[in-house]
């Protein structure tokens, strides 16, 4: 009993030794950590690049569409500049057709007033007007004149001075340029004196006063 106990003594160390000699390797071998490493600092770089390409791409949007509201703005502000442009010619063209047809008013208002204020027959002088028809038979006999007939000759030449100096006054205000003031004179003279020979040509200015002014209402009365 006493000799079989060193041998398993034996087998003990022999199966401890061959336990010891297999688990070496395993100790030894090295761990995958630095594999793994490199996979993963292989991925980052891609990863990366990804987002930088993303980024840039969505740079590159955002200054098209800049460029895009740029484009947009200039041609609203040459269509602007244009329509400032056609607004002042129409401006210009309103003023020179005004500025000519107040030119025409003032030119043909002289030579109306030329004509009116003309004598349409030469005056009869007064010894022929008031001498009395020789009767057939032998000298003139004297002829009472009427207590009235004096005075009536001195009262047409004192109204027809009125209405002269009335007519020549409103005129004097339309070639001023007042064309209010003109109306309303040429409107007075109308109803001051209905049966004058200048009752015609106050109407007519009266006309192209309305006509200019754009009053209707006021050319027609």
């Amino acid at each position: 009993m006493k000799m079989l106990r060193p041998a398993r003594s034996g087998r003990q160390w022999a199966g401890a030794a061959l336990l010891a000699a297999l688990a070496l390797p395993a100790i030894a071998a090295p761990v995958p950590v630095v594999e793994l490493s490199g996979r993963a600092a292989a991925a980052a770089p891609s990863g990366a690049a990804t987002a930088g390409a993303a980024g840039v791409s969505d740079l590159f949007a955002q200054v098209q569409a800049l460029q895009e509201e740029i484009r947009n703005l200039h041609g609203q502000l040459e269509e602007q500049s244009h329509q400032i442009q056609l607004l002042q010619q129409q401006q210009k063209d309103n003023y020179l057709d005004l500025d000519g047809r107040l030119s025409a008013v003032i030119t043909g208002g002289a030579a109306a007033t030329d004509r009116a204020t003309a004598p349409s027959t030469p005056p009869v002088p007064a010894d022929r007007m008031l001498a009395p028809a020789a009767p057939l038979g032998g000298s003139p006999a004297p002829v009472a004149a009427p207590a009235g007939a004096a005075a009536a000759p001195l009262a047409a030449p004192a109204t027809r001075q009125g209405e002269q100096a009335a007519y020549e006054a409103a005129y004097e205000q339309l070639k001023q340029g007042k064309m209010d003031d003109a109306q309303a004179d040429f409107q007075t003279f109308v109803t001051t004196y209905p049966g004058s020979s200048y009752v015609p040509n106050a109407l007519y200015w009266m006309g192209e006063i309305g006509l200019v002014k754009n009053d209707t209402q006021g050319a027609l009365a």
